[in-house]
């Protein structure tokens, strides 16, 4: 979960970077006269501007670049190092000289400050006098740069350069201040919407409260509260009520955004002169229903009331109209949500998708899939498994449509999460009908998106940078109609993975509504061949997922109970989830997997069984398993090459309260000798760490702390002193952002809860895990839970030798050394570590 706003400017902008202001515009200055004017870099060069003819004095080749840049007093709080600088705070604010993030940064303002009114280049408006005029500029620019593949990041700079305009050209009109914190407030809750960094919808929420104390009339109120109330209803949509709250430091927030829609509602009413007053009553409606049946938190009672709010909204609209056809899905999502919606409702849901999905411009309608997936898994639920097919495959070439779109992280993360049951629907419904390779298709369709767009190889980047850029452009003019679904090709990448691992077999697991679709890639008498397997979850659903959560949460954690928790964890997943699944597999003559598994159940081991006497478990001899995050991930991970110079990196860790380390790194290095370097004492700190890791090593070790932060997965760290909050001596995912290392390098991370990621059903893996992945490791090793700092020691000292001896097959070194251990260790200790990769 992203809790911050990427201050990452667009990467159509990164050339730009010298000449951009602080508000993310370019601004020239005329050495005659001194006026200044704008120019939206997205739509100018340096030459042309310095071509152009001066707006104030009317004379040509005199305008040159000003840069307005925030003056800064910054003191690092970990180093303690006091700096004086100007900056235009893009990206994150690091201390210069350790690359902390834990900076007290204090404004003097802009050097030099932004003029009051000043002039737009291209057309030669003057701006900063009529703040309506500015806005519709502004959203004209906006709307214009939806077609770039980074377009949604250019809201954050037009919500940037609206606030420039109210803090310098409009700071004393009341009424202007007004528009711009509404407008500023739709881009925030927008760029949310997009990508769902919940900074920006609460960001969003705060703008629409401004707003409304700045309101010059009441009757301007009432949109705004309606925003207010869709600001809330989009994060409740997306986040549990009690995070949004956490992080928001207030109470009830759906509450709040009831009371909005309800005040809204309440101000409509008054304004009987309001021309669209019908209009705006029904949406209010519709948004109140909204507001009760979104989110975990809401009960039956909730969804009851929702659905009679939908009834009232439908008696404003025409019906056939784009609002009522709106206002049913909603209807019919909230029948669909009910613990025992009766026969009748099921079938007033059914209408109203049929009834929405039969109108003309439904081809024009931006969120065609989310009926259509409804719609297909209604019939699925009636046992019409050909019609379910046929509007799921509708609305998964929708789906897939929008996000080959997008080749920005944030923007994949955010569809990824919401299109993943769209796929896994229709990868039930081919299982249904023993369409293995359609399943596997289907499955693996969105399945570790982000991490694909930064391993997949220059050239499929650069062709999946100009299919993203056409299509946009496409979809802006409305020419593009994604009529038939065109699911990833998946032979040629099993022939690649077969072809670099022959003794090993893909397998990938998907669950939809307790249903598992598994297909394997299994060996046959003369050639390989799908297998398909078909299972439902036994047992009680929500008594499993609430064993999933505690494992993640709790039963790692060291105690004197871990080792029975953990057993009957292990007991229980067998029996309802993996036993079946395990002996299925092993029937097919499947000793090496290479597996993927969505979201909760990524990383726990299909080889866990239980000792014929009962009295605990072992490793399977004759099972070796290991994880990746997708198909696609795991070909381009098989087509880097290993330099093979068995070059070894080893970092330290500085406190004294992990007394094994130093005998840890001890035994690596001298398994390794003049292969090995190692980085401790002075050398201990982000920035040596960070350069040091890109310096081609074929093994990287990590002896230390870590923490894995759920509400935060990118701040997820190793920490190289006891002192966590020290962010000068931490390696977070976030840090691991840009990194890359050429050498495909195996990656052990000798540290508690350090392979956990995640538990998008994306298979994201946002966390230190997927961190190194998506910078270019081959495989990394990482804890589940919390390690015994001696285990540790020894289990790595003797893996290191393992991988000594077999440097080109580390996979089985650990399979060796883990089984080895289940022999002699508990279950707590030798499955603590997991293997990401190949």
């Amino acid at each position: 979960m992203q809790i911050h706003i990427s201050w990452q400017l667009p990467a159509s902008l990164a050339s730009e970077l010298g000449r951009l202001s602080w508000d993310g515009q370019i601004y020239v200055r005329c050495s005659q006269c001194q006026f200044e004017s704008r120019c939206d870099p997205a739509f100018i060069s340096e030459d042309t501007s310095m071509e152009l003819r001066c707006p104030g004095c009317s004379k040509e080749k005199v305008l040159e670049t000003v840069v307005h840049a925030v003056l800064i007093e910054a003191i690092c709080n970990d180093c303690g190092f006091a700096d004086e600088y100007k900056s235009i705070e893009f990206g994150l604010v690091r201390c210069s000289r350790c690359l902390s993030q834990n900076v007290f940064a204090f404004r003097r303002g802009f050097h030099p400050s932004f003029p009051k009114v000043f002039c737009d280049l291209l057309t030669g408006e003057r701006m900063g006098e009529d703040a309506s005029a500015d806005l519709k500029r502004v959203l004209e620019e906006l709307q214009s740069v939806q077609i770039l593949p980074d377009g949604v990041q250019y809201m954050l700079v037009g919500a940037r350069f609206i606030e420039r305009l109210a803090d310098t050209s409009y700071h004393d009109d009341r009424r202007s201040l007004f528009f711009l914190e509404n407008v500023r407030g739709n881009l925030y809750r927008d760029y949310f919407r997009r990508t769902f960094v919940l900074e920006a919808g609460l960001r969003a929420v705060r703008c629409f409260e401004s707003a409304i104390e700045l309101a010059p009339e009441d009757e301007m109120k009432a949109p705004v509260e309606h925003n207010v109330a869709m600001a809330v209803y989009s994060l409740i949509a997306k986040y549990p009520d009690e995070v949004v709250e956490l992080l928001d430091n207030r109470t009830k927030i759906r509450e709040l955004g009831i009371e909005a829609a309800n005040r809204a509602l309440a101000g409509y009413a008054r304004q009987v002169d309001l021309e669209t007053r019908s209009r705006e009553l029904g949406r209010v409606h519709h948004l109140l229903g909204d507001l009760l049946a979104a989110g975990l938190e809401r009960s039956e009672a909730d969804l009851r009331a929702s659905i009679v709010h939908y009834s009232r909204a439908l008696a404003f609209f025409p019906d056939g109209s784009r609002f009522a056809v709106n206002v049913r899905v909603s209807r019919a999502n909230a029948i669909w949500e009910l613990p025992q919606a009766t026969a009748e409702e099921t079938q007033t849901a059914i209408d109203d998708l049929e009834a929405g999905l039969a109108q003309p411009d439904v081809r024009l309608w931006p969120e065609q899939h989310l009926p259509r997936y409804m719609l297909g898994a209604y019939y699925a639920k009636n046992g019409r498994v050909g019609a379910a097919i046929r509007e799921l495959e509708k609305a998964s070439a929708l789906v897939l449509s929008d996000a080959g779109r997008m080749l920005d992280e944030a923007l994949l993360y955010a569809r990824v999460r919401e299109y993943v049951p769209v796929l896994s629907c229709l990868a039930w419904l081919y299982g249904k009908e023993q369409r293995a390779e359609d399943a596997l298709r289907a499955t693996e369709a969105l399945r570790a998106a982000t991490i694909h767009a930064n391993t997949m190889s220059a050239a499929e980047k650069a062709t999946r940078s100009g299919q993203a850029i056409e299509r946009s452009i496409e979809h802006l003019l409305g020419l593009y109609r994604p009529s038939t679904l065109k699911l990833p090709k998946v032979n040629q990448q099993l022939k690649r993975l077969r072809s670099s691992y022959p003794q090993a077999s893909y397998v990938t697991l998907d669950i939809y509504e307790g249903k598992i679709t598994c297909v394997a890639d299994a060996p046959g008498r003369f050639w390989r061949r799908l297998r398909l397997i078909e299972q439902q979850i036994t047992g009680d659903r929500k008594y499993i997922i609430d064993i999933l959560k505690k494992y993640r949460l709790a039963w790692g954690e060291p105690s004197a109970f871990r080792e029975r928790r953990l057993s009957k964890f292990f007991r229980e997943m067998n029996q309802y989830v993996l036993g079946p699944l395990r002996d299925e597999l092993m029937s097919f003559g499947l000793k090496d997997l290479i597996v993927t598994a969505p979201g909760p159940l990524y990383g726990i081991p299909l080889d866990v069984l239980e000792r014929p006497n009962g009295s605990g478990y072992l490793a399977s001899a004759d099972l070796r398993t290991r994880f990746v995050p997708s198909l696609s991930v795991a070909c381009d991970i098989a087509a880097r090459q290993i330099s093979g110079t068995g070059k070894l990196l080893a970092i330290g860790y500085l406190g004294t309260d992990l007394p094994n380390v130093r005998s840890e790194i001890g035994a690596i290095r001298n398994a390794w000798g003049k292969n090995a370097t190692v980085i401790e004492g002075t050398g201990l700190n982000k920035r040596d760490v960070l350069a040091e890791l890109t310096r081609g090593y074929d093994f990287i070790h990590f002896a230390c702390h870590a923490t894995f932060d759920e509400l935060a997965p990118a701040q997820s760290a190793l920490h190289l002193l006891a002192d966590s909050d020290n962010d000068a001596m931490r390696i977070t995912a976030e840090d691991l952002r840009g990194l890359k290392l050429e050498t495909n390098p195996l990656i052990t991370l000798s540290a508690c809860s350090s392979g956990v990621a995640s538990s998008d059903v994306g298979n994201d893996l946002i966390g230190l895990s997927g961190g190194f992945l998506r910078a270019g490791a081959g495989a990394v090793i990482g804890s589940r839970w919390p390690v015994y700092d001696d285990f540790s020691r020894a289990f790595m000292s003797e893996l290191y030798a393992a991988f000594k001896k077999s440097p080109l097959d580390p996979s089985g070194a650990f399979h060796e050394v883990r089984n080895r251990r289940s022999l002699s260790d508990p279950l707590e200790n030798w499955c603590a570590f997991s293997y990401l990769g190949l």
